[in-house]
Formats: structure tokens, C-alpha cells, sequence
């Protein structure tokens, strides 16, 4: 406008009709009005989409992850929130937001229904394994519907995907109908709509005792069937490192195997082969997956020598990393095989040193385990059995373990002690059987339509999210402060893009529901009170009006210049963060 120039505060003009000649109420109004339209472009598409309808995750819990905040709150799988920290709860992400939001060492309150029932929990979230954003450990309730194709993931792709998990014959977008014959019925939903839990397979699962399980599934659209039979796999105590997430037993880990190379796999054409287990690769001993990964990724684009143990003989295999860091196979965990693969050490690890540090004398890697308590054993599977045997005979907190340790004509066993406490007790009892985790990966998430029944519901909907977006802008701003939500949360014009561009591949609606959050985002960035922006400007006419004269224009300049400056730091650091997010 006449007379308004941000970045020189000296230019002015003297025209009646000039910005600065105005009234301090006047050239507030001015300065408010980008914001305010803002506000009033987010409420209106927020309204639109609220009135077309899209496609949320309902507010259900899915797998609870074992010792999280969640478990110990008593939340289990298929349990339907109803309202969080006071607000009705309308998808999952409002979940996930409320965690990662949360105060230090503040529980997230939940109001959720179970059955007949209605229960108050109070997770207290806490660092996820990204150690970036806060999480109680609860996953978004998955469908039973199978993945569908799209670019990233030919049909023909996902068919073979499908074979190596059980799934011959099934074709994507397929429905579970039934388990081991009994139909499946679903659970109603607040919204109305039924949502049939991928927990029914897992509790099947963990019924079966290791037997295996009849799939049924149909294609709605066609009406062809294909009936499946997987096999339940043990379940173990889970580990999260910083290179990869390993299960164990108690602080025992499995080594890593190959537990796909068909054909037509590059893994295949160096040599590997389905059930080979890793004794080395490269330098690293007895490697587990961690380990395993970490080795493989240090040798991108050059040779890696390679000890495996197939057929019960050692063999020594020379391969080559691609530059993606892979070698070309599909990795598992060596459970039938009972010789113990390196342990992370805590310097390498997300949580504290594995129970497995209380063993005396310690076992070092490549131990075989060959009894636990006088019962022998041949695979972790018959270790935990046996474990579970002592927990319900009660010989604890003690036991002896039998091991031959690693190492040519080793013959004679070494006994080892082991001391549990009651938590990790507890932690191996309740282990039962479960489906493969890469099955459960070929499973949809599930979805309802968030969509308002009236233009005047919508509208209302529209002004509430809107006003929601702004007030977790501000929380964002205090957490960062705080330090419970990292800046690399943060995104820039190339995250902003990227992401935008995730949300327009998902049809015309989700994009407005994203520009929507850009808009309202905005309102509250360009409204903080930092020299350059709008809101640092209306400081000083709010300073100009109380004082009855401006800002020096000495202040006004160094201020300018902080303010640029500063911007200027964070643009960098964000779209570092950004590129470095996209490779």
C-alpha cells in the first residue's frame, strides 16, 4: 500500500491517503487482514471437505505394542476411543497428535468403550522408537481387506508377495470372511460403520497353539473365494536398536537367516538360499539383524564375504552389495536354530541393556544352547517352552542354562545362572503364537467416511477444526520449547511439497484438506510476534498506540535485520532436514 514498506521503515510518504498516515486501528485492521483470510479460507475448505467426506482412520486401537505406556494402561486391541483429553475423538491421528503433544511426563486421557463397557485410562506417552515424537505404543486398527495395487506396488508384485506369506491364489483387495471355517462379524463402529479387526486373526493366532490357520477370503466385487492356510509363528519379546527392531527371548536373540531368495531374486543368482543362517558377515560375528544390517550397509556398492550354516554345514559365500545397500534376499530370524547372535550393545540400543546381561558366566555370541534346566532344547521355540515350564512349576527367580560355546571342537557344555526378576517373568508367560508381522503388512488399514450429515454440520465442523489446527500450531511451538517434539519434525516449502503431493495422489478432496491445514498454519506463523512478519508489525502499532509514538527506527531496523536473519536460519535448517528426508 501508499507508504507501507516492511523492509525500510525510513521510506514514508506524507499523502493523506498513505498507510502510515492512518490511524493505528486502521493499519492494524491492514495488517490483520492476510491472517484473517487465513482463517477464513481453511474454515471454508475444511467445510467443503467435511461436506464431500474423506476417509479417516476410525478411532480404534489396533496391536498394542507389549510393555508400552498403553499396555500398562490397560488398553487393548479393538478397544473404541471415545473421547481424548476431554474432546471427542473423531480418527486415530487425533490420538497420535494428543501423544506426540503431550506435556512432560502428562498422561493422555482416554474415555474408550469396550464391549458394554465405558473406562477411563491415563497413558503417560513416552519417546517412540524414532525417538522423535512422543507415542503411547498403540498401532492404527488394520482391515482385512488386502493391499491394492498402485504404482509403487504392481499387481503381479503383490501376488508373489502375497505366495511367499501363505497367500496362494488370494489377489489384492480381498477380504478375510471367515477363520478356520467360522464367519467373521464385524464391530460397529460410533460412526455407524463396521470395522472388522485384523485382531481377530491374531487372536486366532494365538489360540491355535502353532497350528495352522484357515484363511477364507472374497473378492466383494466378483464374489470369487480363495481359501489360504498360514502358519502361526512364536511369539517373542520385541527390541528396538537403532539400526532395525529385533525380537528376543528374555535378552536372547536369534541370528539372522534368509528367509526368501526365489529364483529370480539377485541373492539367489550370488548363491543364497532359502534357510541359510548368518554365522558372519564381513567382520561381524554371529550377527543379529541389527548387526546383520549395519555390516551389509557398510559395504554398499563393494563385495562382502559371507559364513552361513546351511543344512547344518558352514559355508563361505562371496556376494556383492548393491548401491541401495541390499544384497537381495527377504531377512527372518533364525528361531530354529538355537545359537545366540550378537546382543546390541547399549551404546547401539534405544532402551537399557537386554535381561540376557544377567547370565553368569555372560554367553558369548555363537553359544548353543543345548538345555535349559536339565530339558534339552533345539530351538528357541523349545526355549521358551521351557522357560514357561519353570514359570508355572515356579522355579524361579533362578535357573541354569546349558550351552556349548562357539568355536571348533568345542564338545562340553557350560552351565550358566540366570537370574529373572518378576517383570520379566511376567513378559515371557503371556507369550503365545501370532501371524507373521510381514503377513499383517499386506493388510489395508482401516478407514470410515468422516463426512458431516448438513451444510450447517459441516460449517460447524469447518470453524471447530479450524480453531483445532491453530491451537496445536501454538502447542507445537511450546513443546518445541519444551523439548518433547524434536525441529526435525519440522517441514519446509520441499516437505510441504512432498507431502502435498502424498495428499493430491489420494484424490482432489485431500488436497483441500491439506491446503486447509497450509491456511491455517499460516494464520498462526504469520501472526507470531517476530520483527518482519505481520505479527511483529502489529507489536509495534501496538506499541505506537499505547505510547502515542512509533517504534525508533533505529530498533525498527535491527529488529528488521533479527528477524530476517533469523527466518533465514530456520528456512535452512528446515530444508536440510527436508532433502535430507526425501533420500
Amino acid at each position: 500500500m501508499l507508504g507501507q514498506e516492511d523492509g525500510n521503515p525510513n521510506a514514508t510518504s506524507r499523502a493523506t491517503d498513505s498507510f502510515t498516515q492512518k490511524p493505528v486501528w486502521k493499519r492494524m485492521i491492514v495488517i490483520s487482514g492476510g491472517v484473517v483470510m487465513n482463517v477464513i479460507l481453511a474454515a471454508v475448505l475444511f467445510m467443503i471437505v467435511f461436506l464431500v467426506g474423506m476417509k479417516e482412520v476410525p478411532p480404534v486401537a489396533g496391536r498394542v505394542a507389549a510393555d508400552s505406556p498403553a499396555a500398562r494402561a490397560g488398553l487393548q486391541a479393538g478397544d473404541v476411543i471415545l473421547e481424548i483429553n476431554g474432546r471427542r475423538a473423531q480418527s486415530f491421528t487425533d490420538l497420535a497428535i494428543a501423544s506426540a503433544m503431550s506435556g512432560p511426563d502428562k498422561p493422555v486421557k482416554l474415555e474408550i468403550e469396550r464391549g458394554d463397557e465405558r473406562l477411563t485410562l491415563s497413558p503417560v506417552p513416552r519417546e517412540g522408537p524414532d525417538a522423535v515424537l512422543k507415542t503411547i505404543g498403540v498401532a492404527p486398527p488394520s482391515s482385512l481387506t488386502l493391499r491394492e495395487t498402485d504404482r509403487a506396488a504392481p499387481r503381479d508384485m503383490l501376488v508373489r508377495q502375497f505366495a511367499d506369506w501363505g497367500l496362494e491364489g488370494v489377489e489384492p483387495g480381498m477380504r478375510v470372511i471367515a477363520i478356520n471355517a467360522q464367519p467373521i462379524e464385524g464391530s460397529a463402529l460410533p460412526s455407524g460403520e463396521v470395522l472388522d479387526a485384523l485382531e481377530r486373526v491374531r487372536a486366532a493366532a494365538s489360540a491355535s497353539g502353532g497350528k495352522p490357520l484357515s484363511l477364507t477370503f472374497r473378492d466383494d466385487a466378483t464374489g470369487q473365494t480363495a481359501e489360504t492356510t498360514v502358519t502361526p509363528v512364536p511369539e517373542l519379546n520385541s527390541y528396538a536398536a537403532m539400526i532395525g527392531d529385533a525380537n528376543h527371548l528374555l535378552g536372547l536373540l536369534p541370528l539372522m537367516k534368509v528367509k526368501s531368495a526365489d529364483e529370480e531374486s539377485r541373492g539367489y543368482a550370488q548363491g543364497l538360499r532359502t534357510g541359510d543362517v548368518f554365522l558372519r558377515i564381513g567382520d561381524a560375528e554371529f550377527p543379529s539383524i541389527p548387526q546383520a544390517i549395519e555390516a551389509i550397509r557398510m559395504r554398499t556398492g563393494k563385495p562382502l564375504s559371507l559364513r552361513l550354516l546351511r543344512d547344518a554345514e558352514a559355508i563361505d559365500l562371496d556376494v556383492t552389495v548393491d548401491k541401495a545397500g541390499r544384497i537381495g534376499f527377504d531377512f527372518g530370524q533364525a528361531i530354529e536354530t538355537p545359537i545366540l547372535a550378537t546382543t546390541p550393545l547399549r551404546a547401539d540400543a534405544r532402551k537399557a541393556d537386554l535381561p540376557a546381561a544377567k547370565i553368569e558366566p555372560p554367553l558369548p555370541p555363537g553359544s548353543l544352547i543345548v538345555a535349559v534346566d536339565d530339558m534339552p532344547v533345539a530351538s528357541f521355540l523349545d526355549i521358551r517352552a521351557a522357560i514357561q515350564e519353570r514359570v508355572t512349576a515356579g522355579a524361579f527367580p533362578a535357573i541354569t542354562i546349558a550351552s556349548i560355546p562357539p568355536g571348533e571342537g568345542a564338545r562340553s557344555p557350560t552351565l550358566h545362572e540366570w537370574t529373572l526378576t518378576p517383570d520379566e517373568i511376567r513378559s515371557v508367560a503371556g507369550l503365545a503364537w501370532t501371524i507373521e508381522p510381514g503377513l499383517e503388512a499386506q493388510f489395508q488399514i482401516a478407514t470410515m467416511t468422516l463426512r458431516a450429515e448438513t451444510p450447517l454440520q459441516a460449517m460447524v465442523m469447518g470453524v471447530r477444526k479450524t480453531h483445532r489446527i491453530m491451537m496445536l500450531t501454538y502447542l507445537t511451538f511450546q513443546r518445541l520449547i519444551q523439548g518433547t517434539v524434536s525441529p526435525k519434525e519440522l517441514r519446509g516449502p520441499v516437505g510441504i511439497t512432498h507431502i502435498g503431493s502424498q495428499y493430491a495422489a489420494q484424490g482432489f478432496v485431500y488436497l483441500l484438506f491439506f491446503l486447509a491445514l497450509i491456511s491455517a498454519n499460516l494464520a498462526v506463523i504469520n501472526f507470531l510476534p517476530i520483527p518482519i512478519v505481520d505479527g511483529g508489525l502489529f507489536v509495534m502499532l501496538l506499541y505506537e498506540g499505547i505510547t502515542r509514538r512509533p517504534v525508533p527506527i533505529v530498533v525498527q531496523n535491527v529488529a528488521t535485520a533479527i528477524g530476517l536473519a533469523l527466518i533465514i536460519t530456520v528456512f535452512i535448517f528446515i530444508t536440510v532436514q527436508d532433502i535430507g528426508r526425501l533420500f
